[in-house]
């Protein structure tokens, strides 16, 4: 473990580094990504005809990325030259969706063709993240790495809100088609910004040695390097297995809490969609103020306190059952709002501490490895919440699922490596 008792260095200007054009060109590309993910469904209904089950299938197509790429992309992103490799990425997420617009306009659009679609550009978004991974610490000082990544988590809690929004204007104004090119257009957008960025090139690799040991030995013999990498690294190790107890539940509660919502707390539709205005807003300021809180408390104590704000935060969630309507919805919304203050802040930790403590030419495979383990159980979780709903009920399988966030404040707790780690390793 990495640890230092000096007082925090403070943080490089982040002008004049690149960050900001990575910034906006990541910013862009995610506000079209949260636009697809409203409209697919909507495509799906309206325009395709399909049933629950088939939209399902669709949506499911596009999350199963990370079982089944999320490994391989960070090793092929520490391999490759990683300029070309975001460009090509972009290049191909436009291909897919220009596709989708010729299709969707001539009339041809199958559901699974648009499934296939958003599996391939799951993968490739997979592989972009795992090259943008380590580009961020290539443009940034090791020291301003937590406020850069503020930057990235509070520009993803503004799409996550503004994408959606957007579309539901658009979608009535011009259609689902047009939907579709603003999102094509953003990622050649991406790609533009991208462009003259000191972005590090293709690591040395020894041709020799991998022709040698062979293609497919050397890749999973990398695979299991990113493995090691982690488990060495306690705080790492603890904070990704936290996450991913997170993830497990918190796909447990979505997969049954629309319905839940609906039928058990009797919000209307519209009711439902304002629930998520709070979180969205707290999420930004969470960003904002999350370098400042990390430089005060220490990193540690800033994550395990965090999880134990979801632990108690999520213990509330059933007392929404209690009441009904605009009373529940307002239990509902900070409940929710706490946990993605929490989730932001833990986001933006966990991410600079895996740049500022893994080598650069391992950084890649690092956040692959991360990405599989903790977005891994999403699914699981998912099929656990709704399997649980089908047996005992929509209340007890809120119930249940919400006091299994306890689990993420104890492992935080039972950690003396991660309440001891206060700061990062700085540069000169």
């Amino acid at each position: 473990m990495t640890t230092t008792a000096d007082p925090p260095r403070p943080t490089a200007p982040l002008r004049g580094t690149g960050f900001f054009r990575l910034w906006i060109g990541d910013f862009v590309s995610n506000t079209g990504s949260s636009m697809i993910t409203f409209i697919v469904p909507v495509i799906g209904v309206t325009v395709l005809g399909l049933s629950a089950v088939q939209v399902s299938w669709v949506v499911a197509a596009g999350l199963a990325a990370p079982l089944f790429v999320a490994l391989s992309a960070g090793v092929v992103a520490d391999r490759a030259d990683r300029t070309l490799l975001l460009h090509l990425c972009n290049i191909g997420r436009l291909a897919a969706f220009v596709l989708v617009l010729v299709l969707l306009l001539a009339g041809s659009l199958t559901w699974p063709i648009l499934a296939l679609v958003l599996f391939v550009v799951g993968a490739l978004t997979l592989l972009y993240e795992s090259a943008m991974a380590a580009a961020i610490p290539a443009v940034v000082p090791a020291r301003s790495l937590v406020r850069a990544n503020s930057w990235i988590e509070g520009g993803l809690s503004v799409t996550e809100s503004a994408g959606p929004a957007g579309a539901g204007a658009l979608l009535s104004a011009l259609g689902a088609p047009f939907i579709v090119a603003i999102n094509a257009a953003t990622y050649l957008f991406s790609s533009i910004m991208l462009v003259g960025l000191p972005l590090g090139r293709r690591p040395d690799v020894d041709e020799a040695a991998t022709s040698q040991r062979g293609i497919l030995r050397e890749h999973l013999a990398e695979i299991a390097l990113g493995f090691r990498l982690i488990w060495r690294q306690a705080p790492q190790r603890v904070v990704l297995l936290a996450a991913t107890v997170y993830n497990f539940f918190d796909s447990w509660i979505l997969a049954v809490f629309a319905v839940y919502a609906l039928q058990i707390l009797d919000m209307s539709p519209a009711l439902l969609g304002l629930v998520f205005v709070l979180p969205v807003v707290v999420g930004i300021v969470g960003s904002v103020f999350a370098d400042r809180v990390t430089r005060a408390a220490g990193l540690g104590k800033t994550l395990t306190a965090s999880f134990g704000l979801i632990a108690v935060a999520g213990l509330a969630l059933p007392l929404a059952g209690l009441t009904s309507g605009v009373p529940a919805a307002v239990i509902v919304s900070v409940v929710f709002a706490v946990f993605e203050i929490c989730i932001v802040i833990n986001l933006i930790i966990g991410r600079t501490m895996r740049q500022a403590l893994f080598p650069a030419q391992h950084l890649s495979k690092v956040a692959g490895t991360a990405r599989f383990v903790s977005w891994g159980v999403d699914p699981v979780g998912a099929l656990a919440g709704g399997a649980v709903a089908g047996l005992l009920g929509l209340q007890a399988s809120v119930a249940i699922g919400s006091a299994g966030f306890v689990v993420c404040a104890l492992i935080c707790l039972s950690s003396p490596a991660l309440r001891a780690f206060r700061a990062l390793p700085t540069d000169a």
